[in-house]
Order: C-alpha cells, then structure tokens, then sequence
C-alpha cells in the first residue's frame, strides 16, 4: 500500500511539471563520461524537446575529461546543435580502465577541428547554468559525482537550488559509485531529491541487434548516427558478447515515462529514491519514440500529415526526399510555410530552413526565440519573414520578430536565444543561383506571368529538397557569454 501511494504521488509530482504546452518539462545539465550508452541517452535528450539541455559538462570517469569533451562537441557538431554549452571536468588521473581504448575508438562525429578548450571549468558552467536559468533546474548524470560534489563545494547556496539529480547507479556492482565514493556521499547526502536509476532486475534490457537495426528505421538524424556508431565490428562484437546493457537510456526514458518504473524512498536516505523497471517490454518503444525526430510542435493535428494522397503531385513526388534528407520538423514547417505564403515561393523556403538551422543550433523548440529580419517588408527578399515566422514559431503576433529598417534588403537575420546570438546568412554561391534561375524564368516566361509562377514553383521544390540547412547558410556567432 505503501509503495502504491508513493508511486501515485510520484506520477503526480512528475505530471504537475507538464501542463504548460510547447516548453520543455525539464530543463537539465548533462554530465557524462562518454560512455557509449551516454551517447545513446544524450542523442534521445537532445532529440525530445520535452527536454532542454543547457549544457554538457565531462567527468572523469570511464574516458578521462578532456578525451570525453572531444567526443561531446563532436557530438554536438554532427547534430548541429553547436550553440549547446559544453566544458571538461577535472582530469583526477585515475587508475587504468580496461575499456577506455575501445570508447576512444567509438564514432561520436568527426573530431577534426574540434578544439576542446574551454572558457569556464565544468564546475563554473553548471553554476552559471543554474544561476541564469528561469526554469527548475535538474541534473542527468551518466557517470561518477565528481563535478557534482564540486559545485557543492563551491557554491552550496546555488547547488541547493538543483531540482532534482537523475544518476544511473546500480545497488551492486556499481561503477559510477566506486570511482567516486567520497563525491558520491558528498552529493547523496546534500538533501537534494536524488533518483538512482538502475537496469539490474532487466532481463529485456539488453542492447541487441534488433535495437541497432531499429536505429537505421527511424528517420532521424538521430537514430540514424546512432546506427552508425553501433554498426561497426568493434560495437557488434561487444552486443554479440551480450556485453552492453540500457544503462544510462533508461534516464531519459524514466524522465518522461515514469509509469514504467518502480520507485520507492532509500531506507537510510528520505531524499534518495531507488528507481528500477517496473514495464521492461515497453522501454525499447519509448526509446525509438524519444528519437523520432520532433513531431510534438503541432497544436491542431494529433500527427502532421504525411499522406502523399493529401499533397499535390509535385509535391507528392518530392515529399519522401525532403523527409528523409531534411526530416519531419522541416518538411511540416515547410508545408505550413507555403500554406500560409499563398503560392510555392524560393525565398519562403529559403526562410523556412534559416528559422529550422537556428532551432537546430539552439537545439530548442518553437517559440523560444527572437528574429531581427533583414529581408525588408518588400517582395522577393521578404518572403523569407513567412518562413522565418513558421519554422520558429517567432511570430508577429508573439511580438518575436523585427524587420530591420536597413535598407540593404538581404537574405539574412539575427537569432537571439536567452543570452545568445547568431547571424544566419544565405551563402554567396546560393544568392547567386537564385538570381541566375530567376533570371532565366523571366526570360522563358516573362516576369510574373502565371508561367513564371509555375516555374518558380519548380525552382521552389527543387531548392527544398536538394538544399541542405547545413550546407547554405554562413553562421557568425555574435556573443556567447555565460
């Protein structure tokens, strides 16, 4: 009776943080020692935007800090999610670990010109994350306590005001505890609201080939860079071995689906809940759901549609590609985009994929996010504003958007996100190409004759699927200070 009335409370506590629509429930600091089921847990934060991730901080636990944060940033690189705030833990030199030769191996991302100095220490950016977020903060993490124990004795004032530690830590053989035991007692014993999330009693939990191969199905750039790192011969000996496990996946899971887990209070410790399993069979679907890339933005639709039946047939005949090259978030901003600009239009598009490659930098959802437009009020440069407003949710009636009075009308805008800002710019080499087929549909067709519309439709569906976000636009970063 008494495990169910906490459990209850429990789901309860969780649900009353949910009912504000399009924010995240959780607002968290990841701290890892790039582990390759951290990677697997990071991808799914990263992926929700239930869950926004202020910063990543390294440990020195099974890879060392420093060899952590390089595998972080290239992460984050790979995924576009550059404007997420990352730093390194202290080196403590620990004792030898048999499996840190073969993380270094993992494929985390491309790792060239990646520069893993820092302008503050793991320890100063969880304090100023916590310092300069509006929302409760919670901690998620996927290795020892060390940083943790440090920001306690660093600032305990701004340490107790953490909402909540989600720490993977099994009751035996518990490796995260052992590397750390004085951090370890230092942090569980702070009075802050502690979740040791465990898979021991899972006998389904096994990473196999069917969860690698479930990767490549979903179509994200998520799961399908998860895919890639699992594939390899090294990464397949080790799940044929049946030496990998859902360790630290089951953080996020549980996050977000409490409903699968049984929890009850630590005997010894009123603010320590021990957290194990309770629905193993549905935590593998809860993990491809997680990576799914974001279908939660829509607010009239239950799913947007992705009937090719529904779609005109030219569009119908590049859906699948925009989809699978550029993804679902994309493909219904652009939908909705054109819907709203009243005709298929190359600069709408164009602003549609400036406003998701700044989302993407911020890796934040809709709404979250102020635009200065240097597109002007006059066609064709302002058509970029239709799409800028769609993919960010940064619209006129939200009071996000400004256009700027420079005359300079230019396919270009200023993103600000809390105490960040970025400049987004159209490539030379694109403007270029615009002009030139513009150029050649007036030729063709004269100038804003029904067949020059026609053609622009063409040109605005051959943009949208072979152009890549990541690939057009020039991206300045105008201050980053925390």
């Amino acid at each position: 009776m008494k495990r169910t009335l906490l459990f209850s409370l429990l789901i309860l506590f969780f649900l009353n943080g949910f009912c504000h629509s399009g924010k995240a429930k959780f607002h968290v600091i990841i701290d890892t020692d790039a582990a390759l089921d951290d990677m697997r847990a990071i991808s799914m934060m990263l992926a929700t935007n239930e869950i926004e991730v202020l910063a990543i901080t390294t440990s020195d636990g099974l890879m060392a800090a420093d060899a952590g944060l390089m595998k972080v940033r290239a992460l984050l690189k790979t995924y576009g999610h550059e404007g997420v705030y990352s730093a390194k833990g202290i080196n403590c030199n620990r004792k030898s670990i048999a499996c840190r030769s073969f993380l270094k191996d993992v494929f985390w991302g491309d790792e060239n010109d990646i520069n893993t100095e820092s302008t503050n220490s793991a320890t100063e950016l969880i304090l100023n994350s916590i310092k300069n977020e509006d929302e409760k903060v919670s901690l998620v993490c996927l290795g020892p306590l060390t940083n943790i124990a440090n920001v306690f004795k660093t600032d305990k004032k701004t340490f107790l005001k953490i909402d909540k530690i989600f720490w993977y830590c099994d009751s035996e053989n518990n490796l995260n505890y052992e590397l750390d035991k004085t951090a370890a007692d230092i942090v569980i014993n702070s009075g802050i609201t502690i979740y040791k999330i465990s898979s021991e009693d899972g006998k389904e939990l096994f990473v196999n080939d069917e969860i690698i191969n479930n990767y490549s199905k979903i179509h994200s750039k998520y799961s399908k860079h998860l895919f890639k790192a699992h594939n390899t011969i090294a990464v397949r000996n080790k799940i044929d071995g049946a030496c990998m496990k859902l360790w630290d996946d089951l953080l996020p899971v549980f996050m977000l689906y409490p409903e699968l887990f049984s929890v009850n209070k630590e005997k010894d410790n009123s603010s320590v809940y021990l957290v194990k399993c309770l629905v193993c069979s549905m935590i593998k679907e809860k993990i491809y759901q997680l990576l799914s890339d974001r279908n939660s933005e829509s607010i009239v639709f239950i799913q947007f549609p992705v009937d090719s039946n529904l779609f005109a047939n030219d569009v119908k005949n590049c859906m699948n590609k925009v989809i699978q090259s550029h993804g679902y978030s994309e493909w219904r901003a652009g939908v909705l985009t054109n819907e709203l600009h009243g005709h298929l239009g190359i600069y709408s598009i164009v602003g549609t994929k400036m406003g998701m490659r700044a989302r993407e930098y911020f890796n934040i959802g809709v709404d979250d996010i102020k635009i200065l437009s240097f597109a002007g009020k006059q066609p064709p440069f302002s058509c970029l504003n239709d799409g800028l407003q769609v993919s960010t949710g940064a619209t006129i009636g939200h009071g996000l958007i400004e256009i700027s009075e420079d005359k300079n009308h230019t396919s270009a805008a200023i993103f600000t996100f809390k105490n960040i800002s970025i400049k987004i710019s159209l490539k030379q080499n694109y403007q270029d190409i615009i002009k030139n087929d513009i150029k050649e549909a007036i030729k063709k067709n004269g100038n804003l004759t029904p067949e020059y519309w026609k053609y622009v439709r063409i040109l605005a569906l051959q943009y949208w699927a072979n152009w890549s976000r990541n690939e057009i636009f020039e991206l300045e970063i105008l201050n980053k200070k925390l």
